[in-house]
């Protein structure tokens, strides 16, 4: 008898506690939907609501001290009250504006982010040897006193080179930047998972695949030019060379954000 009364008593309990958490799911939906459909109203459309608001709190006020003697202490309250609607409005306003800028200033910064990213990522910063062409004019005299003009190329080739004589061991500036733009690659899958916003997606996906277009771009078209039947051994060699490139660091930087799961690894 005592188990059925308790297990009775525990079924009446749960009962109860499932009724208050609909209550609570109805209370909350219908607060959630009122708040959304205020959201929806201009600005002006608010501080009129709130004004309204604040006028039947005052009527109600007064009409309670209506023929009655009121202190000081009263009226302090009732004004507050009064003044409480408009007050929360004008605060509303300022929070969303300062929250509005907050959002602004963010984007503004992952959107210097992204273009310094991208910079890397094309290569603007590679090291690249400078060759300097200078062309000279010779003249030839021949037996019949003409005089034909032919020009001499001289070509410089300008390149840096390292220092011998350093404290630290480090590498070269052309290898540096090279890491620079394998890490500027990873740094791409945030933007490309949108983590900084849902329209970095497709700018970053584009840039991903447009470095590896322009990585793999002398040998497809070599492809495109060879024939499988009569050049088999050229074939071959550029899909080896096409496959070297996929297995490059750079290589594997950019497949390794592509084939993100979604940006999830």
């Amino acid at each position: 008898m005592l188990n059925k009364f308790l297990n009775k008593l525990d079924q009446f309990f749960l009962e109860i506690n499932d009724y208050w958490e609909d209550k609570k799911r109805k209370i909350k939906f219908w607060f959630v939907d009122k708040v959304q459909t205020i959201e929806k109203f201009s600005n002006p459309t608010k501080v009129i609501l709130a004004s309204l608001i604040s006028f039947c709190i005052y009527r109600y006020f007064t009409e309670q001290a209506l023929g009655k003697e009121t202190s000081n202490a009263y009226w302090t309250l009732a004004t507050l009250f009064i003044s409480s609607p408009v007050a929360f409005i004008i605060w509303h306003f300022r929070d969303k504006n300062i929250t509005q800028q907050i959002e602004n200033q963010r984007k503004d910064i992952n959107l210097k982010e992204f273009q310094k990213i991208a910079e890397w990522v094309s290569g603007l910063h590679l090291v690249e040897d400078e060759v300097t062409e200078q062309f000279k004019n010779s003249a030839r005299k021949r037996i019949i006193k003409t005089q034909r003009s032919s020009n001499q190329k001289e070509t410089t080739r300008k390149y840096p080179q390292q220092s011998e004589h350093l404290s630290i061991p480090t590498f070269s500036k052309k290898d540096g930047a090279v890491g620079l733009q394998i890490a500027a690659i990873y740094n791409l899958l945030p933007f490309y998972r949108g983590e900084h916003g849902e329209s970095f997606k497709k700018p970053a996906l584009n840039l991903l695949l447009s470095a590896w277009l322009a990585l793999q771009q002398k040998e497809v078209k070599n492809l495109e030019n060879l024939d499988v039947l009569t050049n088999r051994l050229d074939f071959d060699n550029t899909v080896k060379k096409i496959q070297e490139n996929g297995r490059s660091p750079i290589g594997i930087a950019i497949t390794h954000v592509l084939l993100a799961d979604g940006g999830d690894i």
